[in-house]
Formats: structure tokens, sequence, C-alpha cells
């Protein structure tokens, strides 16, 4: 782990809503895209959704995605995440392990509810990462990818994740965010 993983680790408040001190120590370690400035203030209300196609290279792992207000300072501020282990991805009743490197579709759609009036100029920013010692602090169980039943793997179990997300016409990865109203002042 490097120093700066390490302090982040150290200083975060995992259930700070403006900690951005773990979404700095992921660099490089997730994928971050933003969407262009608001036009207008605007209620965003309702649930977050998303559909991303994942690629991974081992039998399991868990994913992690996150939505955030960006203000025009820099600031941010929490809205709303949701977490996946790769082997629900057909629902909680289905476990199945991963046995293919090709992209599958991944539903994201227990987002926490959210409503908020984000401002003109402010953005959305969605953060995806594969769980690690980072986030970790937000679960209680730690899946080490190996495909076994994750309560009684162990650090012998641990196998490296690659993920690749995948977004173009044939596997189109989209965020749907819960648009509300133009606000008038």
């Amino acid at each position: 782990m490097r120093g700066e993983e390490v302090a982040a680790e150290a200083s975060a408040d995992p259930s700070s809503l403006v900690d951005q001190s773990l979404m700095t120590a992921l660099q490089g370690k997730a994928l971050f895209y933003h969407t262009p400035p608001f036009q207008q203030d605007m209620e965003v209300s309702g649930f977050f959704r998303l559909s991303a196609w994942i690629s991974i290279n081992t039998p399991d792992t868990d994913f992690y995605a996150s939505v955030h207000e960006v203000a025009t300072d820099g600031s941010t501020i929490r809205l709303s995440s949701d977490a996946l282990r790769a082997r629900y991805r057909q629902g909680l009743r289905l476990p199945e392990l991963i046995t293919t490197e090709e992209p599958l579709c991944y539903k994201f759609d227990r987002f926490t509810f959210v409503s908020r009036v984000i401002k003109q100029g402010h953005r959305l920013r969605l953060v995806i990462a594969p769980m690690g010692r980072l986030i970790e602090g937000l679960f209680t169980q730690k899946n080490f990818n190996g495909g076994g039943r994750v309560a009684d793997e162990c650090s012998e179990n641990a196998r490296a994740v690659t993920v690749r997300l995948f977004h173009d016409h044939s596997r189109p990865s989209v965020l749907s965010i819960p648009i509300g109203r133009a606000v008038v002042t």
C-alpha cells in the first residue's frame, strides 16, 4: 500500500458525505466520470440507476459505485452509493460465479434515495471502483475474489482482479439520473 493510501485510510471518515480523501487516494484505481456543468438549477429526486458493462478476470469481486455533486469550487458531497457483488449480478438469490472475461451487464439498482437541487455550474461525478482496502470500511465482509464461500475465504485465496468497463454501441454503460424539474428562483 502506498503512503498516501495509508494516510487517506487513517484520516478518512467513511460515513462523511463531504470527505474527499478516499476519492483522492483512489486515483488510478477507480473510474471517474463527470457530467457537463448544469445549465440551470435542477432538482434531482429519486433513485440513481447504473447499468455498466464490465469484464473481470476472477470468479467474483465487489464493486462500489457512488454519485457526487461537485461544486464550482471543487468541493463535493456524496449523494448516493451502491455496492454489488459480481456473483449476485442476476439477483440476490441467484449466486453465479463469473466464468468468462467477456463483458457482462451489471445493474446497480439499490442506490439510496436522493432529493437535492443541483446548482447551475455544478456537475455530477460517478465513481466506479472495485472494492478494496480503502472502501471496505463501509462494508462488513471482505471478498478475496477467489470464488469460494466468501465467509470462509482468507488471504490464501486472494486473487488480484483486473476490471474493465465498456461503453460503446453494443455495450452502453449508462447512469440514469432522476431529474425532477428546473428550479426557477
